[in-house]
C-alpha cells in the first residue's frame, strides 16, 4: 500500500467511525478510535524512508545514551571500593537498577558488546536507506528519457 492509499483509508475509516458513533460518549469514540489511529501511525512510520531514517536516528541516540550509561556502570563497579561514600554517582538510577538486578562486571561487559552491535546494525540500516536514496537520485539524474533535450 502506498502512502496516499493509507491516508485515504485512514480518513475514510475515521469518518465512518465518527458517523457510526455520533451519539456515543467521548470515551467510547476514543476507545474505538485509538487502535485505528495507532495502526495508521505505525503504517505511516514504516511507509516513508525519511520516517524510517528518523526512527533509526532516534534509536541510535537512545542506544548511545544507553552505552554511555553502561560504560559508566562498568567503571563504577570496577572502582566502587575507591569512590568516597559522600560522592553521588553520575547515574544514580542506573546504579540502583543494576544493583537490584544483581548485575556484575561480566554481564555489563556483555551488555556493552550487545549495545555496540545494535549501534552498528542501526548505522548499517541508515547507510542502506541513504545509499538507496542516492542510487534513486542518480538514476533520475542520468535517465535519458527524463531529460528534456531541445533539438
Amino acid at each position: 500500500m502506498d502512502k496516499e492509499t493509507i491516508i485515504q483509508e485512514f480518513h475514510r475509516k475515521s469518518r465512518d467511525l465518527i458517523l457510526a458513533h455520533l451519539n456515543a460518549t467521548e470515551d467510547e469514540i476514543v476507545k474505538l478510535g485509538a487502535p485505528l489511529a495507532e495502526k495508521y501511525f505505525h503504517k505511516m512510520l514504516d511507509a516513508d524512508e525519511l520516517m524510517q531514517f528518523a526512527q533509526l536516528e532516534y534509536l541510535q541516540g537512545a542506544l548511545e545514551y544507553l552505552r554511555a550509561e553502561t560504560e559508566y556502570l562498568l567503571w563504577y563497579f570496577e572502582h566502587r571500593d575507591r569512590i568516597p561514600a559522600d560522592i553521588e554517582p553520575l547515574y544514580p538510577e542506573a546504579v540502583r537498577r543494576a544493583e537490584e538486578q544483581g548485575l556484575d562486571i561480566a554481564r555489563l561487559e556483555t551488555t556493552l558488546e550487545r549495545i555496540d552491535q545494535h549501534i552498528e546494525d542501526v548505522e548499517q540500516s541508515k547507510k542502506q536507506i541513504v545509499d538507496g536514496h542516492i542510487e534513486a537520485l542518480c538514476k533520475q539524474m542520468f535517465d535519458v528519457d527524463a531529460l528534456e533535450l531541445e533539438e
